[in-house]
């Protein structure tokens, strides 16, 4: 999904993102103008990381627009569905083609003699520059991927841990071996657990309290959770998603839909347990309107593509 790097992923990017133009517009209203009250969700301007964008937030739930770490498109994490949602700019083989190809062998001619034309002009002239995308209504691509493909993932890093397990138990007669088996164990078998430290803050105009998660010596969180947004609004089994999305997510966060709320703060660490660094997670959101959003904001884009693929970025 993910094209390579040169002129033409550079295209695929400036074509998507004028096809999400006029949702970001929406958005950026949303968020100066505000809403009357009585409303059903929520529309949040968030970043995770470096990453700056929207967050659509339903009833189990959510759309990132712009702000996470996956390169193309949006990310809609389901709950209900069981399934995330990868939305792009779809493939059109025969412009890459042309447009990788080069001009036609008389397009410089053509130029050349269209420019003497405007020179000898004189004068600035009214007219509209010609786009050659602009009069075609964006392609989407949606590619469903079940929960069942991130547990893969993630199994499949078990499966390396273990490995790794059995080669450090056969010399565990050293510390360190053992404590490396030891942390091996925690990785793939580790609960995490959650404590309400009593600290309040407010957040994007909501109440929140800070939550600790842990799972030492992996995994440590703190996590702000607000409960202002209403019954069934909640991190639910979406967030341990999201984040560090290429390997699967981050399973230790699966504990959020036992923690009452929905996070609108999350700063995290967790080990690598198969090199010497040490992973920062950190997610916020900073405004925050309450809508009414369709549930079709959670759909494929109308026009689609819609296709059923594994997390193989």
């Amino acid at each position: 999904m993910v094209g390579k790097h040169g002129v033409t992923s550079r295209c695929r990017r400036a074509a998507f993102l004028r096809g999400v133009w006029p949702g970001v517009l929406a958005a950026t209203y949303l968020l100066l103008v505000g809403l009357p009250a009585a409303r059903a969700d929520y529309i949040a301007e968030a970043k995770e990381g470096s990453n700056h964008g929207y967050l659509y937030i339903g009833k189990g739930m959510t759309k990132w627009q712009g702000s996470t770490n996956w390169s193309f498109g949006d990310l809609v994490v389901r709950d209900d569905k069981k399934a995330m949602y990868f939305v792009g700019l779809a493939e059109d083989p025969a412009r890459h083609a042309q447009a990788e190809s080069g001009p036609a062998p008389d397009a410089e001619a053509r130029i050349a003699e269209a420019r003497r034309q405007l020179e000898a002009s004189g004068s600035v002239m009214v007219g509209v520059l010609s786009h050659p995308d602009s009069d075609e209504a964006p392609r989407y691509d949606t590619r469903i991927v079940s929960y069942d493909e991130v547990q893969a993932r993630r199994q499949a890093a078990n499966d390396r841990a273990m490995a790794l397990r059995r080669d450090a138990a056969s010399h565990a007669q050293s510390v360190e071996a053992a404590e490396s088996a030891a942390m091996y164990d925690i990785f793939v078998k580790g609960k995490p657990t959650w404590t309400n430290t009593g600290e309040t803050a407010t957040i994007a105009g909501r109440q929140c309290t800070k939550y600790q998660v842990t799972m030492a010596p992996v995994f440590s969180a703190d996590v702000w959770m607000t409960e202002d947004l209403g019954p069934g609004y909640a991190g639910g089994l979406m967030f341990d998603k999201v984040f560090d999305i290429y390997r699967g997510g981050v399973r230790p966060l699966e504990v959020l839909a036992e923690i009452p709320g929905f996070p609108l703060r999350i700063s995290a660490q967790q080990k690598d347990v198969f090199g010497m660094g040490i992973s920062q997670f950190e997610y916020e959101v900073s405004k925050l309107v309450e809508t009414d959003l369709d549930t079709k904001e959670f759909d494929p884009k109308p026009g689609s593509r819609v296709y059923e693929g594994k997390l193989d970025m």
